[in-house]
């Protein structure tokens, strides 16, 4: 093998492994004081669509209001064992509230404090959530395409329609639950 050969063979795998980042598994935290592994719910859901999971993982939210729209696509790696669960770090809904901060547009589909686009096997645990859109589609979940097994236990929820559902080809449902 000559040289330049030899040292790219070399070489290659720690420029990899220095692009690359693991699957997440286990629990991380998000804090808006910077404490945490994540300032935002965003920010640890961008982080897990880029670098998927590899086992069971718990997004434990500290204690406070955390204002906006949140949107989870896929996230690589979910499956019936390894759930994302987003979840209090104290056990209580009353201690996270997630609140949406504008009101959606009647008119379009981009409306929901939570969307799930394509996001499979994702569970919302102990928290509450509010969503003050005014108009009759103001909801907490939203689900646009092929969204499977999502949970939400122990949350409370204020809302005007709970979900919206969106299916490319049936088009748009709701429910109240």
């Amino acid at each position: 093998m000559n040289q330049p050969l030899r040292f790219f063979t070399f070489l290659l795998p720690a420029i990899i492994a220095c692009h690359t980042n693991g699957q997440i598994s286990g629990t991380i935290t998000v804090n808006p004081d910077g404490s945490g592994d994540y300032p935002s719910i965003q920010s640890a859901v961008d982080d897990l669509v880029s670098q998927g999971v590899s086992g069971p993982t718990e997004v434990a939210l500290a204690p406070g209001t955390y204002s906006g729209m949140i949107t989870i696509p896929e996230i690589p790696g979910t499956s019936g064992q390894n759930r994302v669960t987003f979840t209090s770090s104290t056990g209580n809904p009353e201690d996270v509230i997630l609140t949406d901060s504008i009101a959606s547009d009647v008119f379009s589909l981009n409306r929901g404090h939570i969307k799930l686009e394509y996001a499979d096997c994702l569970t919302f645990k102990n928290l509450t959530i509010i969503t003050h859109d005014e108009s009759s589609f103001g909801s907490t979940f939203t689900f646009f395409g092929g969204t499977d097994h999502p949970t939400a236990a122990y949350c409370l929820l204020d809302y005007k329609l709970a979900v919206l559902a969106y299916d490319p080809i049936g088009g748009a449902s709701a429910k109240h639950i």
